[in-house]
This record gives C-alpha cells, sequence and structure tokens, in this order.
C-alpha cells in the first residue's frame, strides 16, 4: 500500500468535479459537550497559531477507482458515508469556548457536486485537485472533509482529504471499501464507537498507574541536548537548519509469499514481525552509518476492539535507542528489540502534548518509523484492482527522516519522506538497498529453519 503525495499519483484528464458536504435542509448544528482528544487539539491549537494551512497543509486522504457512477447516486453516497462516521459531521470551536463541539445528526449532511470542467491534461487536473484539498480542509471551520472526482471513458477517479484531526492509516484505508459499498447501494458494517468518545478513554488511559511519569522519564532520556531535541538519522546530512520540501518515495520490499516467511522468521527468532522489521531497519542504520546505537522513534497505532471501524486519529508514538555493535546479528537483535517494543507500546497510549508538557519543550521526531498490517481491513484483497492509494498533504520541513513500513496482500513496502536536498538522496537510497538485503536474510532464516 502505497502512501505518497497527490503528485506522486498518476492523475487522468478527463471531467473534474469538487463535491462539498453541506448542511441538510431542515437541518442544525447541535451544541456538544465532548470534548476533542489531546492530539487533534493540539493539532487544531498550532493551526490557529499559524493562522490557518495556507502554506501548511495538513490533510491526509485516499484515491481509488469507481465503476461508472452517477452523481445523484455517488452525492448519496458521500452523504451516507458521513451518517456513518461522526467525526466526520462534527466541528471543534477554534477557542476556548463553551461548548467546545458542534455535531450534526445523523442524515444532516447532504454531499453536493460543483464541475469544475473538462481538462484534457493530468497534471493539470492534479495542480487543481491539491489546491482545492489544500484550502478546504481547515479545522478551523467545516467542512474539514471534501472529495474531487475525475471521469473518463474507463469510469470515475475518486480522491478525497480530510483533516488529520480526525484521521490515521486505517481511516484513510478503510475508506475506499466503505465509499464503494455505498456507492452501490450495500450497508456497512456499524462502527464500534465514535471518536467523539475517544477523549476521556484516552484520559483514563494516559493517567493510569505511573504510565505518565514512565512516559516522561523515557522521553527525557531518549532526547539529545547536543542536537536540540529528539536524534536526528545518524547519517543524516542535515539541512543547515532550513525547512524544505520533503520528497517522497515508495518501495515494494517482499512479494506476499517472502513477506510470509518474514513473519515467520520473525517468530522463530523470537519477535513479530514489527520487531523484526525494526531490527532490520537498526542493522540497516549500523551498517551504512557506522555508528553503534540508532535512536528512532516509533509510530504505534492506539486502537483496541472499542474502536474497530472508527474514523479517527489512534496513534501515539514512543522513544526507542537500539544497541548495534559491530557483531551484532539479527538473531541476537529481534528478541531484544521485541522485549523493547512491549516494553515500550503502553507508552505511546500518553500523547505526545502531555510529553511536551512533561518536559517543559515540545518533542519534534525527527527519525521515525511505522509499521501497519492491513490485511484484515474490508475489501483489502481488491485494493490492487481498485488502485486504491493512501494520501498526504506536501510537507515542509528540517531533517525529518520517516518510514512507513506497510503489510497487505501484496506483501511488504515502505513509504519514506525525507529533505529534498541532492545530499539526502544517495543517504536514502543506501539504506533502503541495505535494509532489502536484512529482511531477505530475516526470511531466509525462516527457510532453513523450517526444512531442518
Amino acid at each position: 500500500m502505497e502512501f505518497t503525495e497527490l503528485r506522486g499519483c498518476p492523475v487522468p484528464a478527463g471531467r473534474l468535479t469538487w463535491w462539498r458536504p453541506t448542511v441538510a435542509r431542515h437541518r442544525s448544528w447541535q451544541a456538544d459537550s465532548r470534548g476533542a482528544a489531546q492530539n487533534p487539539r493540539e493539532h487544531l491549537r498550532a493551526v490557529v497559531e499559524r493562522g490557518g494551512t495556507a502554506g501548511h497543509p495538513t490533510w491526509l486522504g485516499s484515491g481509488f477507482r469507481l465503476s461508472h457512477q452517477d452523481r445523484a447516486g455517488l452525492s448519496r453516497a458521500l452523504s451516507r458515508w458521513h451518517d456513518h462516521h461522526e467525526a466526520l459531521r462534527s466541528h471543534l470551536a477554534p477557542d476556548s469556548t463553551s461548548p467546545p463541539r458542534w455535531t450534526l445528526p445523523p442524515g444532516g449532511v447532504t454531499v453536493r457536486p460543483e464541475l469544475v470542467g473538462d481538462l484534457t491534461d493530468g497534471r493539470e487536473v492534479r495542480h487543481h485537485i491539491e489546491r482545492f484539498f489544500n484550502s478546504a480542509t481547515d479545522p478551523r471551520s467545516w467542512p474539514h472533509t471534501v472529495f474531487a472526482t475525475v471521469e473518463d471513458a474507463t469510469g470515475v477517479q475518486l480522491y478525497f482529504a480530510g483533516d488529520h484531526g480526525i484521521l490515521d492509516c486505517y481511516s484513510m484505508a478503510q475508506a475506499a471499501h466503505e465509499i464503494r459499498t455505498l456507492a452501490r447501494g450495500g450497508e456497512l458494517a456499524r462502527p464500534a464507537g465514535s471518536f467523539l468518545d475517544f477523549a476521556p478513554v484516552e484520559r483514563d488511559q494516559s493517567t493510569r498507574g505511573t504510565l505518565r511519569q514512565k512516559a516522561g522519564d523515557a522521553w527525557r532520556a531518549f532526547l539529545d541536548d547536543r542536537q536540540g531535541g529528539c536524534p536526528r538519522y545518524p547519517g543524516s546530512p542535515g539541512t543547515g537548519g532550513r525547512r524544505v520540501e520533503q520528497t517522497s518515495g515508495h518501495r515494494q520490499l517482499l512479494d506476499a509469499e517472502t513477506a510470509e516467511r518474514l513473519s515467520v522468521g520473525g517468530r522463530l527468532l523470537g519477535g513479530s514481525t514489527f520487531s523484526t522489521v525494526l531490527a532490520c531497519v537498526g542493522l540497516a542504520t549500523a551498517r551504512t552509518t557506522g555508528v553503534a546505537e540508532v535512536p528512532l522513534v516509533t509510530l504505534l497505532h492506539t486502537r483496541d476492539e472499542r474502536w474497530r471501524g472508527t474514523l479517527g486519529w489512534f496513534a501515539g508514538l514512543a522513544p526507542l535507542r537500539a544497541r548495534v555493535d559491530p557483531g551484532t546479528e539479527l538473531p541476537q537483535l529481534v528478541p531484544e528489540m521485541d522485549l523493547r517494543l512491549r516494553a515500550l507500546a503502553p507508552l505511546a497510549q500518553v500523547p505526545l502534548p502531555t510529553v511536551d508538557r512533561l518536559l517543559g519543550t515540545p518533542v519534534e521526531p525527527r527519525f521515525a518509523v511505522s509499521y501497519v498490517d492491513l490485511r484484515r481491513l474490508p475489501g483489502s484483497r481488491r485494493w490492487a484492482d481498485w488502485d486504491n492509494r493512501l494520501l498526504r498533504s506536501r510537507i515542509w520541513a528540517g531533517d525529518e527522516f520517516y518510514l512507513w513500513f506497510t503489510r497487505d496482500h501484496q506483501g511488504l513496502s515502505v513509504s519514506y519522506r525525507h529533505p529534498g536536498t541532492r545530499a539526502w538522496r544517495p543517504v536514502v537510497r543506501c539504506l533502503l538497498d541495505s535494509l532489502c538485503h536484512q529482511l531477505g536474510t530475516a526470511a531466509r532464516h525462516a527457510e532453513r529453519e523450517l526444512v531442518r
């Protein structure tokens, strides 16, 4: 599953249409006393301080194919999708006024089309869509989720974008199946819960026992005073202190069969697929940079069964330092990484804004790694047929380097972003080549063990 910017996707020429949610007739906003979880609340505060998303877009979304669809049918489908997910028809007040939220009831949204025109150049279409998404997903107002379609002779390509405050990786990935099902007139299984009910659960989780203090201690030990915050990728060429546009990329690392052998190999070594991937990242980093310690931030999803199928932002972060001495190999590193990961995972339940307050300084990850297995999501076997891709807005940052590993029915792949400077390209290419070698080694370990 590719996670990339819109400019990295093939966009067809054709009839371009915007689709905007509006308040349905005879419906009105209702005062809602439910507050926000900490990540979206801090996200909104940052957008307000910047004066909006102009120049700093913050949207996530996806793009996928539909069969030929009449406009009235697609309008009904997108309106019903808002009925299905309460977060789509709710809006946080951008200040401290009461009530903190306004919400529309089910049936309170009608998604209406706005014809843009017939365009003959896919690059022009892409440019129009990106500008529309950048301007129409500001979390200070509603709607903060919008859609675009491009119709050509083969069908309809649909793109959607929503503010990051209500979306995470699983939310983006499930959208294609849900919208396609509704467009066919089908029904969806009811989500296990509403993201609007998550804030008190999050508060209870993050204050349980000594978890908050442990999270503060772990992050305090992780921060590097010499680098002024979170450690950089050890091989970072830097950016001279400048914020630069990030470059995105994607690489298919393993096919489905080899990815399964990797999982088996990880279990035989005493770990999981994620801990094996982290061990491979650690070894590849050490081998290509010469360091004996690899510091990184893990992005961990915090969903449980209460939030199965729920649209929302269920993710946290945890700091990790991996010791990789010159003679270290996967059989030693995988079980150690698994123990570290199990110990750190609960810390991800403490939201980063809480950590910021504990430390008295903002925590800004510079080298981050995540892993998600999306194979159990409804419709996931058809994603390749639908050309389903996860999308995000462009990012301008300093020397940030992110790796997003995804397991789906096609195998294991990695999407990444890094500073778009000439000095960074060979660094990233070298790391990915070494990473492929380490993953292959882990998969071959399973083969050797299974034939004994």
